[in-house]
């Protein structure tokens, strides 16, 4: 597969056995056993660019021992965690992000606990909720700016006028 990761923002091709093919809330997903990450993967169908069927054949069977993740996000034990208040207005973080602690403040904000498995998509979370998020702790350091960080990139574009 010839694949764009919006997470990371990057495109890779990587050798994958595929397993499932499923629809989950309006996107269709591949689940494959990924050769380069030896291990189960998930790939969005609307960002695979290009697909080469190789002459190569893989056991299922293999595969079967392998038990698959559920669900389309799982985070693992070394992900890094990010903590953010959110105003009550963006509650929809909660709602639409799996999340692994809510808490509310006693200003009413909520106290959001999430894993980042990329630092471009904790950017582009952080940018949608603008001044209705900040962060106040992160496992990754670099994580606790990456809100400010992708804003000043993309006012550069723009230049200083």
């Amino acid at each position: 597969l010839d694949y764009y990761a919006y997470g990371r923002d990057e495109r890779s091709t990587r050798d994958v056995d595929p397993v499932a093919v499923f629809a989950h809330e309006g996107s269709w997903y591949v689940r494959g056993w990924c050769h380069q990450a030896a291990g189960h993967r998930l790939f969005r169908v609307d960002r695979v660019v290009e697909v080469t069927l190789l002459d190569e054949t893989f056991d299922a069977g293999r595969l079967a021992g392998r038990r698959a993740p559920g669900g389309v996000f799982a985070a693992g034990p070394d992900d890094p965690r990010v903590t953010i208040d959110v105003a009550p207005s963006a509650r929809w973080v909660v709602d639409t992000y799996p999340v692994e602690d809510v808490r509310t403040t006693e200003e009413g904000r909520l106290r959001v606990r999430l894993a980042v498995t990329a630092t471009p998509w904790l950017e582009r979370l952080l940018l949608r909720l603008g001044r209705d998020a900040r962060v106040v702790e992160a496992d990754d350091p670099s994580h606790r700016e990456a809100g400010r960080r992708a804003a000043e990139r993309i006012l550069a574009r723009y230049g200083s006028g």
